[in-house]
């Protein structure tokens, strides 16, 4: 059970985790032959740039659209009634 989610929830992948994970998955068979330690802090810096670059201007607009307070579900549907009437 994930937090306060009061339904059965299998799994969970958020999806701003997403585009770090492309991120890596391009960047491993580039990587692959350099030693252990560098391939390890060159993944650590690539998933924190893109996790940031990704997260950053969505967290910027949950704030000033004032959906932060509202959780995902009502932020989405009040979009879909702004953009609808």
């Amino acid at each position: 059970m994930l937090g306060p989610v009061y339904s059965h929830v299998t799994h969970f992948v958020p999806p701003l985790i997403i585009a770090p994970a492309i991120a890596l998955d391009l960047l491993r068979p580039k990587i692959q032959t350099w030693s252990g330690w560098r391939r390890s802090l060159a993944c650590r810096a690539v998933f924190l740039a893109v996790l940031l670059a990704v997260q950053w201007p969505f967290a910027d607009f949950s704030a000033v659209a004032g959906f932060a307070q509202l959780g995902l579900r009502n932020a989405v549907l009040s979009l879909l009634r702004s953009a609808h009437g």
